[in-house]
């Protein structure tokens, strides 16, 4: 819920950028998503500073060592390096949903950036849908399994995507965006539970 609910936030910069590029906005229109975006850094700076910790977190930081990040590299090397390794993987799929199928449908499939920031909500929507039943697929089944299969998911899946992306039809660029919006679901729905099994709190 939590990986899926971040993307409110790039839902709501998507539309602003589908609204931003269209024609009859006056070119300094794009400073108005900067403008929005400073209120949602205040109000996000508010709710954090409220929000009150883990009773775990907070037994922990009483006892915590004054190096905590060279403690984790002594005692937790492996776990340290698959997590940077998994923050690369999902970086790989959250740049490609994001920013480059937009690229790619702009500049290869000849469509406008304004079209291209409109269906790409169709990914990110079904990003946002599919994070928590992939979450809770990973309690079924472990979160170990559920990541192997997002690996295998997306080695072959992206032919797929781009060959529906090809095609160049309303339909079939929905039916690849929202395709990738799933892939990017599968391994982010599992990440964050299967993160906290690898080092102690």
């Amino acid at each position: 819920i939590i990986a899926g609910s971040s993307g409110v936030g790039a839902l709501l910069a998507m539309f602003m950028g589908f609204i931003m590029t269209q024609e009859f906005m006056p070119s300094w229109a794009w400073r108005i998503s900067f403008a929005f975006g400073v209120v949602a850094s205040i109000v996000g700076y508010f709710i954090r500073k409220n929000t009150a910790e883990t009773l775990d977190f907070v037994n922990v930081k009483t006892k915590s060592t004054s190096a905590p990040l060279v403690t984790v590299w002594r005692d937790n090397k492996q776990s340290f390096l698959l997590s940077i390794a998994l923050g690369l993987y999902m970086g790989v799929l959250a740049y490609t949903l994001v920013v480059f199928l937009n690229i790619y449908l702009s500049q290869y499939i000849g469509l406008t950036l304004s079209q291209s920031i409109f269906y790409n909500i169709f990914g990110y929507s079904a990003y946002m849908l599919f994070c928590p039943i992939f979450g809770g697929f990973s309690d079924k089944i472990s979160p170990v399994q559920a990541l192997k299969f997002s690996g295998r998911l997306s080695i072959f899946a992206p032919f797929l995507v781009f060959s529906l992306l090809q095609i160049n039809s309303g339909f079939s660029i929905i039916m690849g965006q929202i395709l990738f919006g799933v892939i990017a679901a599968s391994s982010y729905g599992p990440i964050h539970y299967f993160l906290q099994t690898l080092v102690p709190t």
